[in-house]
């Protein structure tokens, strides 16, 4: 995944207590990285405000390559695009970059289900929101 595919990023501020003993973010914080991503991507785009919808989308899989290890002052960013859409779900893909050295840092893949809280199951994803991403990313 080229770096030139992302149309999103957010900036994150490396917290204290996102360090392990050994100084560098720990390991279950990447996916804390990806939810801030993900949550700021949706919102951007329209699909999340407020109050969460009785339709949304639940975690399927989630994935993390750790590259280098990320340290306290590490100015990162999180690029976040949606990679692919199918029926009922869809393919986000992020990357972890040091903003002071465009270095690559991690990359995180993430499956999301369309899920219909109130009757507890999976559904198609709505036209509106494959509309509004397919809009957002471009061919």
């Amino acid at each position: 995944m080229s770096s030139d595919q992302f149309h999103f990023s957010i900036p994150i501020r490396v917290r204290f207590r996102d360090l392990d003993a050994f100084g560098h973010v720990n390991n279950a914080v990447f996916f804390t990285y990806l939810e801030m991503a993900r949550s700021d991507y949706f919102e951007r785009l329209g699909l999340l405000q407020g109050d969460f919808p009785a339709v949304f989308f639940i975690i399927a899989e989630a994935t993390c390559q750790f590259k280098v290890p990320i340290q306290m002052h590490t100015r990162l960013i999180v690029k976040t695009r949606v990679a692919n859409i199918g029926n009922s779900s869809f393919v986000m893909e992020y990357q972890l970059v040091d903003q002071a050295t465009d270095q690559i840092m991690a990359v995180g893949r993430t499956v999301n289900v369309m899920y219909d809280y109130t009757a507890g199951r999976s559904v198609p994803m709505p036209d509106d929101w494959r509309a509004t991403i397919e809009a957002f990313e471009g061919p």
